[in-house]
């Protein structure tokens, strides 16, 4: 038990102050992301999210994507995955609205950086 324990390290629990923290990701807007976030620390941002409208735009056209499974959300993103072209992945973001789920993306840059953004199923217009 906890009380047997500390008995062995020989600490009292009154003299012990409990504290918790809770870790979050974070996503912002894309085209906004240096918006306050206060009182959230601004260093949880994981990454951004946009509307469907705005990821059909130009700006998302060259990249590839990976659409990660729910369990592989708090990965940090890698490049030994199968990636996606705009095309491929625009027809399953459809297919995960239609269930009313807004997807995580992982997104493949031209200069090979990565990015995780959701894609919303509702628009922010």
């Amino acid at each position: 038990t906890t009380a047997a324990v500390l008995k062995e390290l020989e600490l009292e629990s009154d003299n012990i102050q409990q504290e918790v923290a809770f870790y979050a990701q974070l996503f912002v807007p894309f085209f906004a992301p240096k918006q306050s976030i206060r009182p959230l620390n601004i260093a949880c941002t994981e990454g951004f999210w946009v509307d469907y409208i705005t990821f059909e735009t130009e700006t998302f056209k060259d990249s590839t994507y990976y659409m990660p499974r729910k369990h592989e959300w708090l990965h940090l993103p890698h490049l030994s995955v199968t990636w996606e072209n705009h095309f491929n992945t625009s027809l399953e973001i459809n297919i995960n609205h239609i269930r009313g789920r807004s997807p995580m993306l992982w997104m493949l840059k031209p200069d090979q950086s990565i990015v995780k953004l959701f894609v919303t199923h509702w628009s922010s217009t």
